[in-house]
């Protein structure tokens, strides 16, 4: 029940913006081509960091669907990260709305 308020909540805010109900039929279509399971952990994701736009939907069902890189055995050499970088829709919803000012 609390997705169909998720969808609701994010239908609702893409209408009031110009192109937004193409950016909700993107969205539906997502479901088609990954699941609806994998949308809804990525919208719920959204609605948690207070970032409803596509392209950060988007970007955390690319987190949940890509497939771990192995490391190559050439790359030994390099340094590797002792800390995982963690994606934080919140900071790219925080650039945007300070209209790019950094």
């Amino acid at each position: 029940m609390a997705i169909i308020k998720t969808y609701a909540l994010i239908k609702g805010r893409y209408l009031t913006t110009k192109g937004g109900d193409r950016d909700f039929v993107e969205l539906l279509i997502l479901v088609q081509e990954h699941g609806i399971e994998i949308v809804e952990m990525a919208c719920e994701l959204a609605v948690e960091q207070n970032t409803l736009r596509l392209a950060a939907i988007i970007n955390l069902i690319n987190q949940f669907i890509e497939h771990c890189i192995e490391q190559s055995p050439k790359t030994v050499c390099y340094p590797q990260l002792q800390i995982v970088p963690l994606a934080d829709c919140k900071r790219y919803e925080q650039l945007t709305q300070q209209g790019g000012n950094v």
